[in-house]
């Protein structure tokens, strides 16, 4: 389960080119999540190909390890 991490920083640009803002994960399904932003009151929703692309995925952002 990964509602309540926080993944930080460019998330590979699945957010959007110019986003690098923190957020947390509110809400998630098997090949997506929601997450809302620290700073500021909106939320994000990506969709990934695979549950495990979306683990592998959450992992690298939170530790801000992109490949």
């Amino acid at each position: 389960m990964n509602i309540g991490r926080k993944i930080v920083g460019y998330c590979s640009g699945y957010f959007g080119r110019d986003d690098y803002k923190d957020k947390m994960i509110i809400f998630e399904g098997k090949k997506w999540i929601v997450c809302k932003y620290i700073d500021k009151d909106e939320v994000a929703c990506v969709n990934f190909d695979s549950e495990e692309e979306k683990n592998r995925m959450i992992d690298e952002w939170e530790s801000g390890d992109e490949e």
